[in-house]
């Protein structure tokens, strides 16, 4: 009995870990969003629109539009600015990163490049066409920070 009882905690202990470690993204409303986030939101975008939150864990990702162009911000339950981006023309992704994506995906189209600015540091997400479909986040010298298949 014990011993059924022992196996029983492991396995929802293990669960437990597994599912904490999948936190996905929960589109929440805007009233739903700490004032100190939503303060800082409106003075460094004030222009903003079509404005979308998302929360993760302790973090609020907010998606929106600034003249007719897709940015993103991610900021802490305080307030804080940690990570910012937008997306930009294909013509405008260093041709470091280019090289990269033809010689490691040579059947894949670029479809989205957007910025990621975090902490003075600016990386690359590229979305890319093909089978499968691929995300993949680049320094600005080319280096594979992140590679995973598109959902």
């Amino acid at each position: 009995m014990k011993r059924i009882i022992l196996i029983c905690l492991f396995m929802a202990g293990a669960t437990l870990r597994v599912s904490a470690q999948h936190i996905q993204k929960v589109e929440i409303s805007s009233r739903d969003v700490p004032q100190a986030v939503l303060s800082k939101f409106n003075s460094t975008f004030p222009k903003a629109s079509d404005v979308e939150w998302k929360k993760k864990g302790n973090e609020y990702y907010v998606s929106f539009d600034m003249s007719r162009v897709d940015h993103h911000a991610t900021f802490s339950s305080s307030g804080v600015l940690l990570e910012r981006g937008r997306e930009i023309r294909v013509s405008q992704l260093p041709s470091a990163i280019r090289a990269v994506v033809k010689r490691d995906h040579p059947k894949h189209k670029i479809d989205e490049v957007h910025t990621m600015v975090k902490g003075g540091v600016t990386n690359y997400k590229v979305s890319l066409d093909g089978v499968p479909d691929r995300k993949v986040i680049y320094s600005a010298a080319g280096k594979v920070l992140k590679d995973e298949v598109d959902d």
